[in-house]
């Protein structure tokens, strides 16, 4: 708040590392107020670095332009590193007014680099797209590299969708379809392009992606294009999901097809296709499947448990039944649960029980206790409390007590106290707070609050400073926001003793 600002801002300054400084001030940038803005200006002068300072520049022209703006370009103009004056003048853009967009485009103009200066054009095209829409194309066009100069063009798409797509798909195109450079070869300049492209366009980045010599490569580029995909297309792109020779990516491509198919009646067609393996798996398949992973098919069966009707959950239950590990046995009968509760559970809790990992069958009944809470919580609990990891232990019983916080929260939350990790006590204390505040009366709050700050108090204090933030909820709901700033205060001058 206002009321904080000067100490905070104070605080940022006195911050010895400038990149922690420079987070500092732009996470304090939008609470700024016009009456500390002289304060702000400041502290930004007082960075050496001009793109360190750039940044904190940035973040505050949007409170008053007029004065940060000229600064900003002043400072850009300094940084002799290309790279770095590109990102800056990038991040300025969209704060540039029409006033001081002269200034930027020159800025832009005095980069050499045509893939450079085509960065910084394409970011201030929108501010006056008539004028610097031709010059952010030019510029783009001169790239030598046919993969920087379609990334260059998909950028500029939205400006003139009709005109730039096509020749974006050109220089995708003129990429060497043998170049493996990493993240620079025509799959990745065809996977940014996808989103943009449309239907009249498809039939071009389909010939595009079917030059890519590697079947999985040419299979990464076309599940980029699967959301522009109508029914006339699948055929297809099913087709070159076929020519991949490794059974499990070739499952999980398909997969991937079939969550992102929404006609229902266009999914029951790719699972009844007996060479795509979805349903059953055949026994080829499964020969397969069986020599990368004994259960690998317990990874594709949850994953496809979404998406199976009616008729294909007889199947989908006939390949769980011959999965031969016991807990991922259980994790697809679990994800089959949900579509028919009153036949599955039963066989799903059997499975449970044979499940050795105390950790792991906790799990695995606490995922199935919202179907039926009397029969499984129980179970859960039993298996949680016979856990002797501490840590997994509290794991299991925050899961239980998320599901019936009156019954099982002070087990949990006694759990959290024995963890000996500050790291793991802080995550299950993160969890329980919201939970803490909404079941428990304010005495009793009060009372778990002042335990956990007396078990903490003799703690490095990066360990107190991150128990406190565990269980800010609890300050909130006992105090309010003045007892969350009177706590923000009073560390500030504990602070100041430590230093």
């Amino acid at each position: 708040t206002e009321k904080f600002l000067p100490q905070a801002l104070a605080a940022a300054r006195e911050i010895q590392d400038v990149g922690y400084r420079v987070q500092a001030l732009t996470a304090l940038a939008p609470q700024i107020t016009e009456k500390f803005l002289p304060q702000a200006l400041a502290a930004a002068r007082e960075i050496e670095s001009f793109y360190y300072r750039v940044r904190v520049l940035t973040a505050l022209a949007p409170l008053d332009p007029k004065k940060f703006l000229p600064q900003a370009l002043a400072a850009i103009r300094e940084i002799q590193d290309v790279s770095y004056r590109v990102q800056a003048l990038t991040a300025l853009a969209p704060q540039v007014t029409e006033k001081f967009l002269p200034q930027a485009l020159a800025c832009a103009r005095k980069i050499k680099s045509a893939s450079h200066q085509a960065d910084v054009l394409t970011a201030l095209v929108p501010l006056d797209p008539k004028n610097i829409l031709p010059e952010a194309l030019a510029a783009a066009r001169e790239i030598q590299s046919a993969f920087y100069r379609a990334q260059a063009l998909t950028a500029l798409i939205p400006q003139d969708r009709d005109n730039i797509l096509p020749e974006a798909l050109a220089a995708v195109r003129e990429i060497e379809v043998w170049d493996f450079e990493p993240y620079q070869n025509r799959e990745d300049a065809l996977t940014t392009l996808a989103p943009q492209v449309t239907e009249k366009f498809l039939p071009e980045a389909l010939v595009i992606a079917r030059e890519i010599q590697s079947v999985d490569t040419r299979m990464q580029a076309l599940t980029a294009l699967i959301p522009q995909f109508t029914e006339k297309f699948l055929p297809e792109a099913l087709a070159t999901a076929r020519q991949i020779q490794d059974t499990s990516d070739r499952i999980e491509v398909l997969i991937e097809y079939q969550e992102n198919i929404l006609e229902k009646e266009y999914q029951e067609n790719i699972l009844e296709e007996e060479d795509l393996y979805l349903f059953p798996v055949s026994q080829k398949e499964q020969r397969e499947l069986d020599l990368v992973h004994p259960d690998s098919q317990s990874i594709y069966l949850t994953a496809l448990a979404m998406q199976i009707t009616e008729k294909f959950l007889p199947e989908a239950l006939a390949c769980a039944r011959k999965i031969k590990s016991v807990s991922h046995r259980a994790d697809v009968l679990t994800a089959l649960a949900p579509l028919d509760p009153k036949n599955i559970l039963p066989e799903a809790l059997a499975t449970a029980r044979e499940i050795e990992s105390f950790y792991y069958r906790a799990q695995v009944l606490t995922t199935l206790a919202p179907l039926d809470p009397e029969k499984f919580l129980p179970e859960a609990l039993a298996a949680a409390r016979e856990i002797q990891d501490v840590s997994y232990r509290t794991e299991a019983l925050t899961f239980i007590a998320l599901l019936d916080p009156e019954k099982f929260l002070p087990e949990a939350l006694a759990a959290a106290r024995e963890i000996q990790d500050v790291g793991n006590q802080v995550q299950a204390l993160t969890t329980l707070a919201p939970k803490l505040v909404e079941c428990y009366p304010a005495s009793k709050l009060t009372g778990e609050w002042q335990a956990i700050l007396r078990s903490y108090s003799t703690n490095q204090r990066s360990d107190l400073l991150q128990v406190i933030k565990a269980i800010t909820p609890v300050i909130l709901a006992l105090g309010g926001k003045e007892a969350v700033s009177a706590t923000f205060q009073a560390i500030q001058q504990v602070c100041r003793w430590w230093r």
